[in-house]
C-alpha cells in the first residue's frame, strides 16, 4: 500500500511548531548559557535524577551539585521575566486552588531568596518582575501609610500579592512588620552594585500608560544625555538634561498611539516637533507638568523647552571661567555686570522671576536689575545650548 502524503495544514502545523521550539531555545539560551559551573563527574552522574536524589549522602556525585545550580537558574528564568509576575514560591507550575501561603510573596523570606541568584549567575533582565512590583507598592503602601499610620511616603508590610496588598495580613506576631518597603529597596541597591547601571528607579520610569523622563536625577549628575532607553507600551527614549532640568526629549513610537510624557521642562516654554516632516505637533496637558502625545508608528517627536525657573536664588555661572555674575550691589542705568568667584555673597545670588510667555525677571539677592516696571527692557528669555 503505497503512503499518502501528511496534508498540508500538518506541514504547516509542524513548521509552526518548529520555528516556535526554535524560537524559544534562542530566547533562553542567551540567558542561560552565561554561566557555566563545572565541578566534575563520576559514574553516578549516569544515573536517573531521582536515584541520584537518594543515594546523594552515600556517593560521589559533584555534577549533581552543578546540576541543582543550574536548575535554580532554569526555574528563574522561566517564572520571571519582563512582562510577567515575579517568582513566588510556587512560580508559574502551581496547581492548587488553596497552594501553600495563598502563592503570594513573603517579602522577607521567600521573595529575596528566590532573587538571590539574580545578578550573581548574570541573569539581571529577571529582576524586572520585582522592580515593577515595588513601583506599584509605592502607590498602594502610600494609602496605607496615610491611613493606617497618618503619615507620608509608603510602606508595606511582611507580605504581599498580585493586587499590591500593603497593610497588615495574617498573625499579628509576624504581620506588624512596617519594614518591607526598606527591605524592598536594599535589592533596588543591591542591582545597582552588580550591574552600575546608571539609568536604573533614576533616567526613566514608564508605567500607567506614562513616561516620566528623568524622575530622579541625582544631584551629582547635573548635565547629561542618554540614548536608547526603552519605555512600557513601545517607545524608545533620547534625553539631555542641563542643570538637573531636561532641555531636550526624543520618542520614537514602535506603534501608533498616544503617552503622557511628564518632565519639569513641560511646567516652562517648551515646544514639541515632528522630527519626520518638522511640523509642529499639537498637544494637551492633563497636568502641569504632563503633555498628552499623539504620535505614528517609526516616527520621532522632538521636544525642548526651558523648564520652569527656579524659585530660589542661584548662582550665574559663566561656561568658560567658571565665574558668577556680580551686581556689585549697585545696578543703577549704565552700571556695569562683573564676574567673580563664587563666596557666598548676596551680590552672587539671583533669581529668575516668571513674568509668563517664556519671559523673566533677572533680580538680584541685593538689588534688581533696574526698578521693577512693566518695560521690555527688565524681561529677559532663556534658552539651552
Amino acid at each position: 500500500m503505497q503512503e499518502q502524503p501528511l496534508p498540508r495544514a500538518v506541514y504547516l502545523g509542524l513548521a509552526r511548531s518548529n520555528d516556535l521550539r526554535g524560537r524559544h531555545v534562542a530566547d533562553y539560551q542567551r540567558l542561560f548559557g552565561r554561566t557555566t559551573l563545572d565541578l566534575g563527574r563520576t559514574a553516578a552522574a549516569d544515573q536517573p535524577t531521582d536515584v541520584r536524589i537518594a543515594q546523594r549522602a552515600n556517593s560521589s556525585d559533584p555534577q549533581f551539585s552543578a546540576l541543582l545550580f543550574q536548575f535554580g537558574r532554569y526555574l528563574l528564568i522561566s517564572s520571571s521575566r519582563p512582562g510577567t509576575q515575579p517568582a513566588n514560591l510556587q512560580g508559574i507550575w502551581n496547581d492548587s486552588l488553596t497552594p501553600s501561603w495563598d502563592s503570594k510573596y513573603t517579602l522577607n523570606a521567600n521573595l529575596p531568596m528566590n532573587y538571590w541568584p539574580t545578578d550573581t549567575t548574570n541573569l539581571s533582565e529577571c529582576y524586572e518582575p520585582v522592580f515593577k512590583m515595588i513601583n506599584d507598592l509605592t502607590v498602594s503602601g502610600a494609602r496605607t501609610a496615610r491611613v493606617q499610620y497618618n503619615a507620608g511616603g509608603w510602606v508595606t508590610h511582611h507580605n504581599t500579592d498580585g493586587w499590591r496588598g500593603s497593610s497588615v495580613v495574617d498573625g499579628a506576631t509576624w504581620g506588624m512588620w512596617q519594614t518591607g518597603g526598606a527591605w524592598l529597596a536594599t535589592m533596588i541597591w543591591d542591582h545597582y552594585l552588580f550591574t552600575g547601571d546608571l539609568e536604573f528607579q533614576m533616567l526613566l520610569q514608564s508605567h500607567n500608560g506614562e513616561l516620566h523622563v528623568l524622575p530622579a536625577l541625582p544631584a551629582a549628575w547635573p548635565n547629561g544625555k542618554a540614548q536608547g532607553l526603552r519605555g512600557r507600551g513601545g517607545y524608545t527614549v533620547d534625553a539631555t538634561w542641563s542643570s538637573g532640568g531636561a532641555t531636550e526629549i526624543l520618542i520614537k513610537f514602535d506603534r501608533d498611539g498616544t503617552v503622557n510624557v511628564r518632565s519639569r521642562m513641560f511646567a516652562g516654554t517648551y515646544q514639541v516637533v515632528d522630527t519626520t516632516t518638522g511640523d509642529t505637533v499639537s498637544v494637551t496637558k492633563p497636568e502641569s507638568d504632563v503633555i498628552r502625545l499623539p504620535g505614528q508608528t517609526g516616527r520621532t517627536y522632538r521636544m525642548t523647552g526651558s523648564g520652569p525657573a527656579p524659585t530660589s536664588y542661584v548662582r550665574i555661572t559663566n561656561v568658560t571661567t567658571g565665574l558668577v555674575l556680580d551686581s556689585g550691589g549697585n545696578v543703577t542705568s549704565g552700571s556695569n555686570l562683573k564676574q567673580w568667584n563664587w563666596d557666598g555673597s548676596t551680590n552672587l545670588q539671583w533669581q529668575l522671576v516668571d513674568l509668563g510667555g517664556g519671559w523673566y525677571r533677572i533680580v538680584s539677592s541685593t538689588v534688581a536689575m533696574w526698578t521693577p516696571n512693566s518695560s521690555t527692557n527688565n524681561q529677559w528669555t532663556t534658552t539651552g545650548v
